[in-house]
């Protein structure tokens, strides 16, 4: 379903992972999984989880 790609915040100056739909016609459904997905990740703290820092979409769902 997504992707993780190496990718740079301009406004800090870092390298971030960021993870993309590879399809851009998806079903609502997946569209809702993967953001539902990011949403949970965000709400955790744990030392081995990767945090997310923004959510965000390039177009409307």
């Amino acid at each position: 379903m997504g992707a993780v790609l190496d990718a740079r915040d301009q406004k800090l100056g870092r390298s971030v992972a960021m993870k993309v739909m590879l399809r851009r016609n998806v079903p609502e459904e997946e569209q809702q999984r993967f953001l539902q997905e990011a949403r949970v990740l965000g709400q955790l703290a744990h030392p081995n989880i990767v945090p997310v820092h923004d959510l965000g979409t390039d177009e409307p769902l």
